[in-house]
C-alpha cells in the first residue's frame, strides 16, 4: 500500500496534475488485492503473521499486559534516550568549537580530488559515527562537508547516499552504537556477545561501502531515470 501511494505521489509530482480516471483504472486490482490480503490477515492461520496477527494481538491485550508493555518499553528506551542525550550535548559542543568548520578547511588544504575527499569524508564519517547519532551527525556534519565536496564535483544525492551509509555503519559500532544495545537490550545479551555475531557482517559492509563512494551511478542512476535524465 505504501509503495501503491508513493507511486501515486510521484506521478502527480512529476506530471504536475492529478491522474485521468483511465490512469486510475490499472491500479484498481491492486488496491483490491492489498485490501482483500489485509483483511483475510486478520482471521487466523489464514497468512504469514502481519497487519492481522497485529490487530489479533490488540484484541486479546490486557490492562495487565498494556502496563507490561510499557515497562518494557519505557526500560528499554531510557537507555537509549541517555545515549542520543549526550550525542547532542557533544555535537553541540563540537559546533560551538568550530571543529566541523576546522575539518573542512583541513580537507580543502588536502586536496580538492572528489574521490580523496571522499575517502576522508567515509573516515570522518564512520569516526563521528562511533560517538554521535544519526540525527545529530547529519545535522553537525553534513551541511559543513556538503558545500566543499559539491563545489569539488560530487553529486548531491551520490554524497547523501554515502552519508547515510557511513552513519548507518556507525549505528553498528561501539561505542555509542544505539543499534547495538538495543539489540542486547532486546535479546538479553551482553553487547560483548553481540559484537562477536557483528564481526563477520563489517567485511560486507565495508565492500558496500567502498562500492557506493568510487562507483556514483550505483546510487544515482534511479533518481535521474525518476527525472528523466539517464
Amino acid at each position: 500500500m505504501n509503495m501503491l501511494l508513493k507511486i501515486w505521489s510521484a506521478y502527480v509530482r512529476l506530471t504536475a496534475r492529478w491522474p485521468s480516471i483511465a490512469s486510475i483504472v490499472p491500479f484498481i486490482p491492486l488496491f483490491a488485492a492489498w485490501w482483500i490480503v489485509t483483511t483475510l490477515e486478520i482471521f487466523p492461520r489464514v497468512f504469514l503473521p502481519g497487519p492481522g496477527e497485529v490487530w489479533r494481538s490488540f484484541v486479546a491485550l490486557t490492562w495487565k499486559g498494556i502496563l507490561d508493555a510499557s515497562y518494557e518499553t519505557i526500560r528499554s528506551s531510557s537507555g537509549i534516550l541517555l545515549i542520543v542525550a549526550v550525542a547532542a550535548l557533544f555535537g553541540w559542543i563540537l559546533s560551538v568549537e568550530g571543529v566541523p568548520q576546522k575539518l573542512t578547511a583541513l580537507m580543502l588544504q588536502i586536496s580538492t580530488n572528489p574521490y580523496v575527499l571522499l575517502f576522508i569524508v567515509n573516515i570522518l564519517l564512520l569516526v563521528v559515527g562511533m560517538f554521535l547519532d544519526s540525527t545529530t551527525a547529519i545535522l553537525v556534519i553534513a551541511p559543513i562537508i556538503a558545500k566543499p565536496l559539491v563545489a569539488a564535483g560530487v553529486d548531491p544525492v551520490h554524497l547523501g547516499m554515502v552519508v547515510v551509509f557511513n552513519l548507518m555503519i556507525g549505528l553498528l559500532t561501539p561505542p555509542m552504537g544505539l543499534a547495538l544495545f538495543l539489540v542486547a537490550e532486546i535479546a538479553k545479551v551482553t553487547m560483548k556477545d553481540v559484537l562477536k555475531e557483528m564481526l563477520p557482517y563489517y567485511i560486507p559492509l565495508a565492500i558496500t561501502l567502498l562500492l557506493i563512494t568510487y562507483f556514483p551511478a550505483i546510487t544515482t542512476w534511479i533518481p535521474r531515470l525518476a527525472l528523466g535524465n539517464p
